[in-house]
């Protein structure tokens, strides 16, 4: 099924590096849960991670289930804290979470984020018009009527949607119409940087190759960067200029998506290849010299610092 992704070439585009509009370095994060004994355990679901992401670029986070990607992910949007690291986004700290309405807003206006399952997180009493004004007036509040109905138009016409659909609620529509609404709802903000949560996962192959490119040419267009979580390296392969492979929340592997994808160099990132369904295909199996596992777990009471 997913041979059409490969078969769609990327639509790459030069970018400066100059200035990472993402930076993130020594990124640690740790949780406290209580084994089956009873006691606490420190799971590290992130240990280590360095990384950027430069305006404009298009940087893929790819691992399997419990890799770390997602919550590298919260961490990087200050959804959480990190336990030590470093975080800059266009030249601000990030490290902490935001801790006023004020700064929470404006970084809603540099960095949006679009969900795996935009009927969860679209309102469903809304419709698509409603949903895209609550947007604008949020982060554009001294806008007029006429603008704001200048600016809903745009945003149709930018995800590619018909304004017959305006007037429509989420249950009524696509998953790719769904998904559409909620990368329109985003870009309401004008932001700098999108991060994608696994967007694509949920759509079949066809509708999934129309939604990375339409990314792919609203990055063009606007400037917006984008990052994307995926478990999917044939997604990686249509959107991403860049690529971070991580396992057991550390990096694995970095590099272009040609290296990657052509020429991986880490073991880990070879099985990831040989598990993509494809004519002849045939499962390798894993011989890894130490225990293949979620997340590395060792005793303590106390979340490192």
């Amino acid at each position: 099924m997913n041979a059409a992704l490969d078969e769609a070439p990327p639509l790459g585009a030069d970018h400066d590096q100059a200035t990472p509009i993402l930076s993130a370095r020594e990124l640690h994060k740790t949780y406290q849960v209580r084994g089956d004994d009873g006691r606490r355990e420190t799971l590290v679901a992130v240990d280590g991670v360095s990384l950027e992401l430069a305006p404009g670029g298009s940087l893929g986070i790819v691992g399997e289930s419990g890799s770390g990607k997602s919550t590298t992910a919260r961490l990087l949007l200050g959804l959480e804290r990190a336990d030590s690291g470093t975080i800059t986004v266009v030249g601000q700290d990030w490290t902490r979470p935001a801790r006023s309405t004020t700064d929470r807003r404006q970084r809603a206006k540099t960095a949006q984020m679009v969900f795996q399952d935009p009927y969860q997180s679209l309102d469903r009493r809304q419709t698509v018009r409603q949903c895209l004004v609550e947007a604008i007036r949020v982060h554009s509040p001294k806008n007029d009527k006429g603008a704001i109905g200048t600016r809903v138009r745009q945003l149709m016409s930018q995800v590619r949607l018909g304004e017959e659909l305006l007037d429509v609620r989420p249950r009524a529509l696509s998953g790719g119409q769904r998904q559409r609404v909620a990368i329109a709802r985003a870009l309401a903000a004008d932001p700098e940087l999108l991060v994608l949560d696994e967007a694509v996962s949920a759509l079949d192959v066809t509708t999934r190759v129309e939604i990375l490119t339409l990314l792919d040419t609203i990055r063009r267009e606007t400037g917006v960067a984008l990052l994307m979580i995926t478990h999917d390296l044939t997604v990686i392969r249509r959107l991403c200029d860049q690529v971070v492979v991580m396992r057991e929340g550390r990096i694995e592997e970095r590099g272009t998506a040609t290296q990657i994808l052509d020429d991986p160099q880490a073991e880990y990132t070879r099985l990831l290849l040989d598990s993509i369904p494809r004519e002849g295909w045939k499962p390798r199996r894993r011989r890894l010299g130490r225990t293949h596992s979620l997340y590395t777990v060792t005793r303590s009471t106390t979340i490192p610092q």
